[in-house]
């Protein structure tokens, strides 16, 4: 028998076993995602310019970015502001009622990555470092990698649901011992 809705969305989110579960999944993408954020910003953020390959495939172009995504809202914080924490505050609200662990996993690391841009901004003279240029591709945006994380973040929902469609799971049956 195919799982149903409630089988991954919770109304019950307050009990030990999921509030353990969202914790744990939190820890796990706060390990991967801070610390590539920190890790890179921290080495990037006093060069000018592009330091590292200009020929491969993806290479380092350092920009200090005022705007949103692919330049809208040019220097317009507030409104930068409002939509990356309504966003935030979105993906937020859906990881508490969501059960599968590979969901959680994918819906923190959306949320830490936009988190850190969202943090990042009034800290640092109203932008965020941005780092990733492809090579091949010399008019597309140039990101960071809390921008890795949302996209990876949103590409692997994406798949995971396309996946739970395709190949659902039998529910689990109740066992009385």
């Amino acid at each position: 028998m195919p799982m149903s809705f409630k089988d991954y969305w919770s109304t019950f989110v307050w009990n030990k076993k999921s509030i353990l579960d969202k914790l744990y999944m939190f820890s796990i993408a706060n390990l991967v995602v801070i610390p590539l954020s920190l890790i890179f910003f921290f080495w990037l953020k006093d060069q000018q310019g592009c330091p590292y390959g200009k020929n491969g495939f993806i290479y380092l172009d350092i920009v200090w970015n005022t705007s949103g995504a692919f330049g809208a809202f040019s220097n317009n914080f507030v409104a930068i502001l409002v939509i990356q924490s309504l966003c935030s505050v979105g993906v937020f609200i859906v990881t508490i009622f969501v059960r599968e662990r590979s969901y959680l996993f994918l819906l923190y690391i959306v949320l830490l990555g936009g988190l850190f841009n969202l943090i990042q901004r009034p800290c640092i003279n109203n932008a965020v470092l941005d780092y990733f240029h492809f090579g091949f591709w010399k008019e597309f945006a140039v990101f960071n990698m809390p921008d890795v994380m949302v996209v990876t973040g949103g590409f692997g929902l994406v798949i995971n649901v396309f996946i739970s469609v395709i190949f659902p799971r039998k529910a689990k049956k109740n066992v009385k011992n």
